[in-house]
């Protein structure tokens, strides 16, 4: 895309009300007949990218794209080739999107959930994500703490590619504590994070997380939903996804447990379940029909002790960490404190435990699997 379309995109993807002015569908026209269209009816630039940006829509799209340049943040716009082919067909869909890191094609399966998830759903969340991964198939979340990270971290794992869509810019990185998912992801051949917000711009109101899951389930061939309650973000991604046409999986779960009501309500509307990966990966892949099954962990398996023989294999930080997190959780900082060891080298060596599988990360606290 040439220069002056690109700035028409972005130019019109500030605009605080482009669907209804019509004047989203306007690239065909020149650019003086867009800045006339837009002066005559007076639009402004969306209030929450004021602040940083101006009101005036011209000068925000020039800011904005001088920031991606000096940054290298990519922009891809709707009408361009690289844009998503599935998420081109929602109901307006964002007319930019702006990348770290370098994705790539093919199709994608959204995994999403509750930030307060269990041991066993990361778990469970982990083993989805990896099989995924290892069909050379995308994973795509929310780069939330909880299920979303478990998903990012599941096909990490494997050297898989993940997809995380921020509701904030991609250089905004929140929660702290996913820095260092987010650097592992912008860093691995085929990740990369989006969000349909340019650089710089943080908000917190709920609209702006609804308004990115559309993108997760969108941009998804199938979702699957692993552990949520009725009031949550992974439900709004689920209805979206079912508006849109594509394919929603769910894990069964406790019915005693508020944590899964959500997912046992989908289950109760008509929601597949998930109850063998194989047969799962079958009717994502269908190309890929193993012989032998692999079912979903039931929890029997999980082990959440490390033997003195296993905690021997590993060195330096590694080993102080599987020490200190063997069959207990451990807070990160502690371990640092008590053994000088600088926290960077403790956080670079629990990034590393936890994408090989041998560590469950929450905030700040871990412990071996």
């Amino acid at each position: 895309m040439d220069d002056d379309k690109r700035f028409n995109s972005v130019m019109l993807s500030v605009l605080a009300s482009p669907a209804s002015s019509g004047i989203v569908y306007s690239m065909g026209i020149e650019q003086g007949q867009i800045m006339e269209n837009i002066r005559h009816r007076r639009l402004k630039v969306q209030e929450h990218l004021v602040k940083r940006y101006g009101d005036d829509p011209f000068a925000a799209a020039e800011k904005i794209i001088r920031s991606c340049e000096a940054s290298g943040i990519g922009i891809v716009t709707v009408w361009d080739d690289e844009y998503p082919p599935l998420l081109r067909e929602i109901y307006m869909p964002p007319l930019v999107i702006y990348c770290r890191g370098k994705p790539q094609g093919g199709r994608h399966v959204s995994i999403v959930g509750t930030r307060g998830s269990n041991a066993m759903s990361e778990e469970i969340t982990r083993r989805i994500a990896s099989t995924i991964a290892m069909r050379g198939i995308t994973v795509t979340s929310g780069l939330a703490l909880g299920i979303d990270r478990n998903a990012h971290v599941g096909a990490l794992s494997v050297e898989g590619s993940t997809l995380a869509v921020l509701p904030q810019g991609v250089d905004v990185i929140t929660p702290a504590s996913n820095r260092d998912i987010y650097e592992k992801i912008i860093s691995s051949p085929g990740s990369a994070v989006i969000s349909e917000l340019p650089p710089g711009i943080r908000s917190g109101d709920t609209w702006v997380f609804a308004k990115r899951n559309r993108i997760i389930s969108g941009i998804s061939w199938a979702t699957v939903i692993v552990q949520a309650p009725l009031k949550s973000g992974a439900m709004i991604t689920a209805r979206y996804a079912l508006e849109q046409n594509r394919d929603l999986y769910v894990c069964p779960g406790n019915i005693y447990d508020s944590g899964y009501s959500g997912c046992n309500n989908l289950i109760k509307q008509g929601a597949q379940v998930i109850s063998d990966i194989e047969e799962f990966i079958c009717e994502i892949d269908p190309l890929y029909c193993a012989r032998e099954k692999e079912p979903v962990s039931n929890g029997e398996d999980i082990q959440l002790s490390f033997d003195a023989e296993k905690i021997s294999m590993y060195n330096g930080a590694e080993k102080l960490i599987m020490q200190a997190a063997s069959g207990a959780w451990a807070d990160i900082d502690e371990i640092a404190r008590s053994n000088s060891v600088p926290v960077d080298e403790i956080a670079r060596a629990v990034t590393l435990l936890e994408i090989s599988g041998n560590l469950i990360r929450r905030g700040n606290k871990v412990r071996t699997v």
